[in-house]
């Protein structure tokens, strides 16, 4: 007779499990999850972590092209299914397996990159030649050449490249 709780007890163990799931989704989703600098999905994506991990304050990391990347914290709950099973196991699945489980989802909105920072700023103008635009104190081939640099670098626009070479071409 005694073997049969001893083997009850065996078969709850073995179903108690070792790791813990949840959902991670973002907005929106096809976001990378890393957690632990270790990749785990593209969001809407399954997160296992082991118990252990639960004692201290989970941190994943999403990251998409465009967004900013976001550490999240994610929140730990008690398992109502867990403490009843606590409580007819007289706290023996306890052992094994703590009340502490994941939230089932974790729904992470993802902030978007400013254009405004992405861009790159216009570097300052040589004091010795007036910025394009400037009233001109400057033989009209130097300030071709500088509004000439400023559009291969990305400076300026196609637009705005036209537009003031046609300004310093009627200047002559």
């Amino acid at each position: 007779m005694a073997r049969y709780p001893t083997l009850l007890v065996l078969i709850a163990v073995g179903l108690l499990g070792c790791a813990e799931p949840t959902l991670v989704h973002s907005a929106p989703s096809g976001a990378r999850v890393y957690y632990r600098d270790r990749f785990i999905g593209v969001t809407p994506t399954r997160l296992i972590v082991p118990h252990e991990d639960l004692r201290s304050p989970m941190v994943i990391r999403l990251e998409a092209d465009g967004y900013q990347p976001q550490d999240v914290t994610v929140p730990t709950t008690i398992g109502k299914g867990r403490v009843v099973g606590g409580i007819f196991t007289l706290g023996i699945n306890w052992l094994f397996k703590p009340p502490t489980t994941l939230v089932d989802r974790v729904d992470v909105p993802l902030t978007p990159v400013s254009p405004v920072a992405a861009a790159p700023t216009i570097p300052p103008a040589p004091t010795s030649e007036p910025a394009v635009g400037a009233p001109a104190r400057t033989d009209p081939a130097a300030r071709l050449r500088r509004l000439n640099d400023l559009y291969e670098r990305g400076y300026i626009t196609e637009t705005e490249y036209q537009r003031r070479r046609s300004d310093i071409l009627k200047g002559l």
